[in-house]
Protein backbone atom coordinates (compact mmCIF):
# COMPACT_ATOMS: atom_id res chain seq x y z
CA UNK A 1 0.00 0.00 0.00
CA UNK A 2 0.99 3.46 -0.59
CA UNK A 3 0.78 4.79 3.53
CA UNK A 4 2.26 8.41 2.87
CA UNK A 5 -0.49 8.88 0.33
CA UNK A 6 -3.45 7.30 2.69
CA UNK A 7 -1.75 8.83 5.60
CA UNK A 8 -2.04 12.26 3.67
CA UNK A 9 -5.67 11.75 2.57
CA UNK A 10 -6.76 10.93 6.06
CA UNK A 11 -5.08 14.10 7.32
CA UNK A 12 -6.24 16.72 4.84
CA UNK A 13 -10.04 15.13 5.33
CA UNK A 14 -9.81 15.07 9.16
CA UNK A 15 -8.49 18.63 8.80
CA UNK A 16 -11.31 20.26 6.74
CA UNK A 17 -13.57 18.33 9.23
CA UNK A 18 -12.01 20.35 12.01
CA UNK A 19 -10.96 17.44 13.79
CA UNK A 20 -7.39 17.61 13.41
CA UNK A 21 -4.84 20.52 14.08
CA UNK A 22 -1.63 18.61 12.83
CA UNK A 23 -0.18 18.13 9.18
CA UNK A 24 1.52 14.98 8.28
CA UNK A 25 5.02 15.49 7.12
CA UNK A 26 5.63 12.80 4.59
CA UNK A 27 9.44 13.29 4.90
CA UNK A 28 9.44 12.83 8.39
CA UNK A 29 6.47 10.59 8.60
CA UNK A 30 5.11 12.55 11.52
CA UNK A 31 1.94 14.50 12.29
CA UNK A 32 3.07 18.06 13.46
CA UNK A 33 1.18 21.38 14.65
CA UNK A 34 0.33 23.54 11.68
CA UNK A 35 -1.01 27.29 11.67
CA UNK A 36 -3.32 26.54 9.32
CA UNK A 37 -5.60 23.81 11.12
CA UNK A 38 -5.57 26.47 13.75
CA UNK A 39 -6.99 29.17 11.86
CA UNK A 40 -9.33 27.19 10.64
CA UNK A 41 -10.50 25.42 13.76
CA UNK A 42 -11.14 29.09 14.99
CA UNK A 43 -13.17 29.71 11.90
CA UNK A 44 -15.13 26.77 12.48
CA UNK A 45 -15.85 27.51 16.65
CA UNK A 46 -16.90 31.08 15.73
CA UNK A 47 -19.03 29.26 12.93
CA UNK A 48 -20.49 26.65 15.86
CA UNK A 49 -21.21 29.22 18.29
CA UNK A 50 -22.98 31.55 15.87
CA UNK A 51 -25.43 28.24 14.95
CA UNK A 52 -25.42 27.15 18.68
CA UNK A 53 -26.90 30.61 19.94
CA UNK A 54 -30.10 30.22 17.45
CA UNK A 55 -30.77 26.97 19.65
CA UNK A 56 -31.49 29.56 22.19
CA UNK A 57 -33.88 32.29 20.44
CA UNK A 58 -36.80 33.22 22.01
CA UNK A 59 -38.85 33.20 18.47
CA UNK A 60 -36.64 30.45 16.19
CA UNK A 61 -37.99 27.54 14.92
CA UNK A 62 -37.30 25.06 18.06
CA UNK A 63 -40.63 27.43 19.60
CA UNK A 64 -42.38 26.25 16.76
CA UNK A 65 -41.22 22.24 17.49
CA UNK A 66 -42.20 22.45 21.31
CA UNK A 67 -45.35 23.45 20.97
CA UNK A 68 -45.78 19.90 18.86
CA UNK A 69 -44.10 17.91 20.96
CA UNK A 70 -42.22 19.28 23.99
CA UNK A 71 -39.79 15.89 23.87
CA UNK A 72 -38.94 16.39 20.34
CA UNK A 73 -38.03 20.26 21.58
CA UNK A 74 -35.99 18.96 24.78
CA UNK A 75 -34.07 16.30 22.54
CA UNK A 76 -32.91 18.92 20.29
CA UNK A 77 -32.00 20.64 23.34
CA UNK A 78 -29.98 18.02 25.06
CA UNK A 79 -28.37 17.48 21.71
CA UNK A 80 -26.83 20.38 21.30
CA UNK A 81 -25.63 20.89 25.06
CA UNK A 82 -24.32 17.50 24.54
CA UNK A 83 -22.46 18.67 21.22
CA UNK A 84 -20.72 21.39 23.24
CA UNK A 85 -18.99 19.35 25.26
CA UNK A 86 -18.15 17.04 22.30
CA UNK A 87 -17.15 20.19 19.99
CA UNK A 88 -14.72 21.25 23.13
CA UNK A 89 -13.27 17.12 23.96
CA UNK A 90 -12.82 16.50 20.09
CA UNK A 91 -9.87 18.71 20.07
CA UNK A 92 -8.38 17.84 23.23
CA UNK A 93 -8.68 13.82 21.97
CA UNK A 94 -7.32 14.50 18.95
CA UNK A 95 -4.07 16.02 20.22
CA UNK A 96 -3.64 13.29 22.40
CA UNK A 97 -4.04 10.53 20.01
CA UNK A 98 -1.10 12.17 17.82
CA UNK A 99 1.88 10.65 19.69
CA UNK A 100 0.43 6.81 19.81
CA UNK A 101 -0.30 7.86 15.64
CA UNK A 102 3.07 9.02 15.71
CA UNK A 103 4.66 5.86 16.87
CA UNK A 104 2.52 3.90 14.54
CA UNK A 105 3.26 5.82 11.56
CA UNK A 106 7.30 5.98 11.83
CA UNK A 107 7.24 2.45 11.97
CA UNK A 108 5.09 1.62 9.02
CA UNK A 109 6.84 1.23 5.14
CA UNK A 110 6.30 4.28 3.17
CA UNK A 111 6.92 4.07 -0.92
CA UNK A 112 9.71 5.55 -2.44
CA UNK A 113 8.49 5.66 -5.60
CA UNK A 114 5.30 4.34 -8.16
CA UNK A 115 2.07 6.05 -7.85
CA UNK A 116 -0.12 3.56 -8.61
CA UNK A 117 -3.06 2.51 -6.08
CA UNK A 118 -3.19 -1.57 -5.15
CA UNK A 119 -6.24 -3.00 -3.98
CA UNK A 120 -5.49 -1.93 -0.48
CA UNK A 121 -5.56 1.49 -0.95
CA UNK A 122 -8.21 1.69 -2.65
CA UNK A 123 -10.47 -0.55 0.79
CA UNK A 124 -8.44 2.31 2.85
CA UNK A 125 -10.05 4.61 0.54
CA UNK A 126 -13.57 2.95 1.15
CA UNK A 127 -13.32 3.33 4.63
CA UNK A 128 -12.26 7.16 4.99
CA UNK A 129 -15.17 8.49 2.69
CA UNK A 130 -17.83 5.70 2.92
CA UNK A 131 -19.77 7.77 5.35
CA UNK A 132 -18.78 10.98 3.85
CA UNK A 133 -19.97 9.51 0.36
CA UNK A 134 -23.58 8.65 2.01
CA UNK A 135 -23.91 12.19 3.36
CA UNK A 136 -23.12 14.02 0.38
CA UNK A 137 -25.15 11.56 -1.91
CA UNK A 138 -28.17 11.83 0.61
CA UNK A 139 -27.82 15.34 1.13
CA UNK A 140 -27.43 16.19 -2.98
CA UNK A 141 -30.99 13.95 -3.26
CA UNK A 142 -32.62 16.66 -0.74
CA UNK A 143 -31.11 19.06 -2.74
CA UNK A 144 -32.93 18.07 -6.01
CA UNK A 145 -36.16 17.41 -4.47
CA UNK A 146 -35.90 20.93 -2.88
CA UNK A 147 -34.81 22.43 -6.33
CA UNK A 148 -31.79 23.58 -5.28
CA UNK A 149 -33.49 26.31 -2.89
CA UNK A 150 -31.76 26.63 0.31
CA UNK A 151 -34.23 26.80 3.43
CA UNK A 152 -34.22 29.86 5.96
CA UNK A 153 -30.51 30.84 6.95
CA UNK A 154 -32.47 29.99 10.65
CA UNK A 155 -32.88 26.62 9.51
CA UNK A 156 -29.99 26.11 8.33
CA UNK A 157 -27.97 27.26 11.72
CA UNK A 158 -30.16 25.18 13.74
CA UNK A 159 -29.33 22.04 11.41
CA UNK A 160 -25.74 22.98 11.34
CA UNK A 161 -25.33 23.38 15.31
CA UNK A 162 -26.80 19.65 15.22
CA UNK A 163 -24.32 18.24 12.79
CA UNK A 164 -21.01 20.46 13.53
CA UNK A 165 -19.96 18.65 16.77
CA UNK A 166 -21.06 15.09 15.09
CA UNK A 167 -19.17 15.88 12.16
CA UNK A 168 -15.88 16.73 13.86
CA UNK A 169 -16.07 13.72 15.91
CA UNK A 170 -17.06 11.31 13.54
CA UNK A 171 -13.04 12.02 12.19
CA UNK A 172 -11.88 10.18 15.89
CA UNK A 173 -13.60 7.45 14.13
CA UNK A 174 -12.17 7.40 10.87
CA UNK A 175 -8.28 8.16 12.27
CA UNK A 176 -8.58 4.65 14.64
CA UNK A 177 -10.01 2.89 11.38
CA UNK A 178 -7.05 3.36 8.84
CA UNK A 179 -4.42 3.65 11.68
CA UNK A 180 -5.92 0.04 12.92
CA UNK A 181 -6.15 -1.21 8.70
CA UNK A 182 -2.49 -0.19 8.43
CA UNK A 183 -1.47 -1.78 11.75
CA UNK A 184 -3.60 -4.52 10.44
CA UNK A 185 -1.58 -5.17 6.97
CA UNK A 186 1.97 -4.91 9.30
CA UNK A 187 0.69 -7.27 11.35
CA UNK A 188 0.04 -9.37 7.95
CA UNK A 189 3.62 -8.94 6.64
CA UNK A 190 5.14 -9.35 9.86
CA UNK A 191 3.09 -12.76 9.91
CA UNK A 192 4.38 -13.69 6.17
CA UNK A 193 7.80 -13.04 7.60
CA UNK A 194 7.68 -15.36 10.04
CA UNK A 195 5.90 -17.97 8.61
CA UNK A 196 8.44 -18.29 6.06
CA UNK A 197 11.22 -18.16 8.41
CA UNK A 198 10.03 -20.75 10.32
CA UNK A 199 8.95 -22.93 7.04
CA UNK A 200 12.73 -22.49 5.91
CA UNK A 201 14.14 -23.88 9.12
CA UNK A 202 11.53 -26.74 9.14
CA UNK A 203 12.66 -27.47 5.70
CA UNK A 204 16.36 -27.73 6.43
CA UNK A 205 16.00 -29.73 9.82
CA UNK A 206 13.63 -32.59 7.52
CA UNK A 207 15.72 -32.09 4.88
CA UNK A 208 18.25 -32.99 6.77
CA UNK A 209 20.93 -30.64 5.13
CA UNK A 210 24.22 -31.29 6.26
CA UNK A 211 26.52 -28.08 5.69
CA UNK A 212 29.78 -27.89 4.99
CA UNK A 213 31.44 -26.86 8.27
CA UNK A 214 29.36 -26.53 11.92
CA UNK A 215 30.83 -22.79 12.38
CA UNK A 216 28.36 -22.18 8.88
CA UNK A 217 25.63 -24.15 10.83
CA UNK A 218 25.83 -22.12 14.05
CA UNK A 219 26.21 -19.65 11.79
CA UNK A 220 23.58 -19.59 9.96
CA UNK A 221 21.60 -20.69 13.22
CA UNK A 222 22.35 -18.11 14.68
CA UNK A 223 20.84 -15.23 11.85
CA UNK A 224 17.80 -17.02 12.05
CA UNK A 225 17.94 -17.01 15.42
CA UNK A 226 17.88 -12.72 15.21
CA UNK A 227 15.49 -12.26 12.81
CA UNK A 228 13.31 -14.54 14.37
CA UNK A 229 13.69 -12.39 17.94
CA UNK A 230 13.75 -9.26 15.84
CA UNK A 231 10.02 -9.90 14.99
CA UNK A 232 9.35 -10.87 17.94
CA UNK A 233 10.35 -6.90 19.09
CA UNK A 234 8.32 -5.44 16.50
CA UNK A 235 5.03 -7.45 16.92
CA UNK A 236 5.47 -6.23 20.64
CA UNK A 237 5.85 -2.90 19.64
CA UNK A 238 3.49 -3.05 16.97
CA UNK A 239 0.48 -4.61 19.91
CA UNK A 240 1.95 -1.62 22.55
CA UNK A 241 1.66 0.92 19.80
CA UNK A 242 -2.13 -0.04 18.72
CA UNK A 243 -2.96 -0.63 22.41
CA UNK A 244 -1.99 2.59 23.20
CA UNK A 245 -4.11 4.65 20.12
CA UNK A 246 -7.05 2.61 21.29
CA UNK A 247 -6.57 3.90 25.08
CA UNK A 248 -6.37 7.73 23.80
CA UNK A 249 -8.99 7.52 21.82
CA UNK A 250 -11.47 5.36 23.63
CA UNK A 251 -13.38 7.94 24.55
CA UNK A 252 -14.12 9.49 21.70
CA UNK A 253 -15.65 6.21 20.69
CA UNK A 254 -18.22 5.99 23.94
CA UNK A 255 -18.96 9.76 22.79
CA UNK A 256 -20.23 8.84 19.16
CA UNK A 257 -21.78 6.17 20.08
CA UNK A 258 -23.50 8.32 22.46
CA UNK A 259 -24.25 10.78 20.23
CA UNK A 260 -25.81 7.93 17.57
CA UNK A 261 -27.81 7.05 20.36
CA UNK A 262 -28.77 10.01 20.62
CA UNK A 263 -29.58 10.46 17.24
CA UNK A 264 -31.06 7.52 16.51
CA UNK A 265 -33.54 8.02 19.47
CA UNK A 266 -34.72 11.63 17.84
CA UNK A 267 -35.08 9.67 14.24
CA UNK A 268 -37.32 7.11 15.32
CA UNK A 269 -39.44 9.32 18.06
CA UNK A 270 -39.45 11.76 14.27
CA UNK A 271 -40.49 9.08 12.59
CA UNK A 272 -43.27 7.51 14.50
CA UNK A 273 -44.76 10.82 15.29
CA UNK A 274 -44.79 11.87 11.61
CA UNK A 275 -45.87 8.30 10.66
CA UNK A 276 -49.08 8.82 13.03
CA UNK A 277 -49.61 13.00 13.56
CA UNK A 278 -47.75 14.50 11.06
CA UNK A 279 -48.01 12.93 7.93
CA UNK A 280 -50.89 15.43 7.00
CA UNK A 281 -48.30 18.27 7.25
CA UNK A 282 -46.10 17.15 4.25
CA UNK A 283 -46.74 16.13 0.34
CA UNK A 284 -44.90 15.79 -2.15
CA UNK A 285 -41.84 16.45 -2.49
CA UNK A 286 -41.55 17.73 1.09
CA UNK A 287 -42.64 14.14 2.44
CA UNK A 288 -39.84 12.41 0.53
CA UNK A 289 -37.33 15.19 1.26
CA UNK A 290 -38.87 14.22 5.25
CA UNK A 291 -38.02 10.48 4.73
CA UNK A 292 -34.46 10.92 2.79
CA UNK A 293 -33.02 12.98 6.09
CA UNK A 294 -34.39 10.54 8.72
CA UNK A 295 -32.63 7.62 6.33
CA UNK A 296 -29.80 9.95 6.76
CA UNK A 297 -29.11 9.58 9.88
CA UNK A 298 -29.33 5.57 9.89
CA UNK A 299 -27.23 5.26 6.95
CA UNK A 300 -24.40 7.46 8.57
CA UNK A 301 -24.28 5.39 11.59
CA UNK A 302 -24.42 2.17 9.99
CA UNK A 303 -21.56 3.16 7.70
CA UNK A 304 -19.38 4.26 10.93
CA UNK A 305 -20.46 1.30 12.41
CA UNK A 306 -19.63 -0.99 9.64
CA UNK A 307 -16.01 0.48 8.87
CA UNK A 308 -15.39 0.45 12.74
CA UNK A 309 -16.09 -3.54 13.06
CA UNK A 310 -14.83 -4.38 9.38
CA UNK A 311 -11.19 -2.83 10.68
CA UNK A 312 -11.37 -5.17 13.62
CA UNK A 313 -12.46 -8.45 12.70
CA UNK A 314 -9.71 -8.01 10.13
CA UNK A 315 -7.49 -7.29 12.65
CA UNK A 316 -8.65 -10.09 14.77
CA UNK A 317 -8.69 -12.54 11.77
CA UNK A 318 -4.63 -11.77 11.03
CA UNK A 319 -4.18 -11.85 14.67
CA UNK A 320 -6.18 -15.60 14.77
CA UNK A 321 -4.32 -16.60 11.65
CA UNK A 322 -0.75 -15.95 13.18
CA UNK A 323 -1.78 -17.26 16.78
CA UNK A 324 -2.64 -21.18 14.93
CA UNK A 325 0.39 -20.72 13.03
CA UNK A 326 2.67 -20.43 16.02
CA UNK A 327 0.81 -23.21 17.58
CA UNK A 328 1.39 -25.30 14.28
CA UNK A 329 4.82 -24.78 14.70
CA UNK A 330 5.22 -25.79 18.42
CA UNK A 331 3.29 -28.62 18.23
CA UNK A 332 6.00 -30.16 16.08
CA UNK A 333 9.07 -30.32 18.83
CA UNK A 334 11.31 -32.67 16.40
CA UNK A 335 12.48 -29.77 14.45
CA UNK A 336 12.57 -26.84 16.15
CA UNK A 337 15.73 -25.98 18.65
CA UNK A 338 14.75 -24.96 22.68
CA UNK A 339 16.25 -21.38 22.05
CA UNK A 340 13.85 -20.77 18.31
CA UNK A 341 11.01 -22.21 20.31
CA UNK A 342 11.38 -20.02 23.62
CA UNK A 343 11.06 -16.86 21.05
CA UNK A 344 8.27 -18.48 19.09
CA UNK A 345 6.49 -18.96 23.03
CA UNK A 346 6.91 -14.93 23.36
CA UNK A 347 5.59 -14.33 20.25
CA UNK A 348 2.43 -16.80 20.72
CA UNK A 349 2.03 -15.35 24.53
CA UNK A 350 1.87 -11.38 23.18
CA UNK A 351 -0.96 -12.52 20.29
CA UNK A 352 -2.82 -14.34 23.25
CA UNK A 353 -2.92 -11.08 25.59
CA UNK A 354 -2.29 -8.69 22.22
CA UNK A 355 -5.15 -6.93 20.26
CA UNK A 356 -8.17 -7.52 22.69
CA UNK A 357 -9.47 -4.00 23.51
CA UNK A 358 -11.74 -3.19 26.07
CA UNK A 359 -13.58 0.02 26.76
CA UNK A 360 -12.78 1.19 29.97
CA UNK A 361 -11.22 -2.13 30.71
CA UNK A 362 -14.75 -3.56 31.26
CA UNK A 363 -16.20 -4.41 27.93
CA UNK A 364 -14.87 -6.09 25.54
CA UNK A 365 -15.09 -4.61 21.95
CA UNK A 366 -15.18 -7.58 19.13
CA UNK A 367 -18.18 -8.12 17.12
CA UNK A 368 -20.44 -10.12 19.41
CA UNK A 369 -20.39 -7.54 22.65
CA UNK A 370 -21.01 -4.83 20.08
CA UNK A 371 -24.37 -6.37 18.87
CA UNK A 372 -25.64 -6.70 22.26
CA UNK A 373 -24.77 -3.61 23.19
CA UNK A 374 -26.59 -2.50 19.50
CA UNK A 375 -29.70 -4.74 21.03
CA UNK A 376 -29.85 -3.15 24.34
CA UNK A 377 -29.72 0.15 22.71
CA UNK A 378 -32.57 -0.54 20.42
CA UNK A 379 -34.85 -2.34 23.09
CA UNK A 380 -34.46 1.25 25.12
CA UNK A 381 -35.06 3.63 22.40
CA UNK A 382 -38.08 1.59 21.95
CA UNK A 383 -39.23 1.60 25.39
CA UNK A 384 -38.72 5.37 25.49
CA UNK A 385 -40.88 6.07 22.16
CA UNK A 386 -43.47 4.03 23.09
CA UNK A 387 -44.08 5.79 26.22
CA UNK A 388 -43.73 9.11 25.06
CA UNK A 389 -45.92 8.33 22.14
CA UNK A 390 -48.81 6.77 24.37
CA UNK A 391 -48.29 9.56 27.06
CA UNK A 392 -48.76 12.44 24.10
CA UNK A 393 -51.73 10.20 22.65
CA UNK A 394 -53.41 10.23 26.11
CA UNK A 395 -52.59 13.86 26.50
CA UNK A 396 -53.92 14.52 23.11
CA UNK A 397 -56.98 12.65 24.28
CA UNK A 398 -57.67 14.07 27.51
CA UNK A 399 -57.28 17.84 25.58
CA UNK A 400 -60.13 16.70 22.92
CA UNK A 401 -62.64 15.59 26.32
CA UNK A 402 -61.93 18.54 27.81
CA UNK A 403 -63.03 20.91 25.08
CA UNK A 404 -65.85 18.76 24.24
CA UNK A 405 -67.03 19.38 28.08
CA UNK A 406 -66.54 23.01 27.57
CA UNK A 407 -68.30 23.21 24.69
Amino acid sequence: MNNTRILRTTNILLLLTGYQLHWFVAKSHRFRVSIVPVIGLVVLSCIYIACLVQHFEAHSLLQLVKSMSPFLHGLIRLQALLGVKVFIYAFYASARSIGPANDIAKTLPFKSNGSGNDRKDYYAYALIFSTLSVLFGLGFYIAYEMDFVLPPLEHIMIGLGLFIPHYVLGGALRFFNILSWLSCDQLQHLRTDVEEELGVCMAKQNAKIELASTSLATSGSSVRMEALQRQCQQLEQLAGRLERLFQAMQRSLILLFVVNSHCLLGGIYIYIYYYNVWYVLLEGSLRRVFYAGNILIYACILCDYIGLLLTQMLLQRERSKFLEHLKLSLSQREWMPKDMRSVVKDMRNILCSAFNFKFCSVLRFDVAHFALLQILQGLTIAVIVLYVYFNDTISAINDSIGGNDDE
